[in-house]
């Protein structure tokens, strides 16, 4: 179900606050899509590939928010499983997301978009938004996504980028949380699901360039 997380880098549900529930910061998704912590990946290498990201992003959180759907279809009453997306700052500037964007071909709301959405005004500074999902106990193909997102798009044409995405399949098992985590560096671009408890990858990893590229 949608309930707004407190600011923070990790992802496991016990650091939750309660504050107000809603819909109006991260794009209308109705129980089971997300939980949001905070006020927040580009094709492999290129950074006008980035550019256009975070246009796209821009654009995507200003004129709102059709096509998304909740992570659990609405008509599923089983149990379900917490898998949360990291938005790491790596400076003032930049963050490194870690995020899940599609579940069996769902498309969500991503904490790329709820982080531009709760940055608006801010100049080239930007804080950590990150969203977290309900899933269907039940095996999914889910897409990932890591990628360098900047405080405005300019940041991103004179510094170093990357972003890489791909589909796993996801199986989860009850009881436990799970996190979307990965790597950016000069050689790799990189991101898997884990569980939270033991920091063990669960599904494969999805592999791109890295910064340096």
């Amino acid at each position: 179900m949608m309930v707004p997380l407190v600011q923070s880098s990790r992802a496991e549900r016990r650091l939750a606050r309660p504050v107000p529930q809603g819909n109006s910061d991260a794009c209308g998704v109705e129980p089971h899509a997300h939980r949001q912590r905070g006020p927040a990946r580009e094709r492999a290498g290129a950074r006008p590939a980035y550019f256009s990201l975070t246009a796209f992003v821009v654009a995507a959180a200003l004129t709102g928010c059709a096509g998304l759907e909740p992570a659990t279809p609405p008509d599923y009453a089983g149990p379900t499983v917490n898998v949360a997306d990291q938005a790491l700052q790596a400076s003032g500037q930049l963050l490194h997301v870690f995020e899940m964007t599609q579940v069996d071909g769902r498309r969500l709301a991503s904490t790329s978009m709820a982080t531009v959405r709760a940055n608006q005004g801010r100049g080239f500074s930007v804080s950590p938004v990150a969203l977290t999902n309900e899933l269907p106990l039940r095996p999914a193909r889910v897409r990932l996504q890591a990628a360098t997102q900047y405080g405005a798009p300019i940041l991103a044409m004179t510094n170093p980028t990357c972003r890489t995405e791909g589909e796993v399949v996801f199986t989860p098992e009850a009881g436990k949380a799970y996190r979307v985590a990965g790597r950016i560096a000069a050689e790799a671009c990189e991101v898997w699901i884990e569980d939270v408890a033991t920091k063990q990858a669960v599904t494969d990893k999805v592999s791109g360039k890295g910064t340096k590229s």
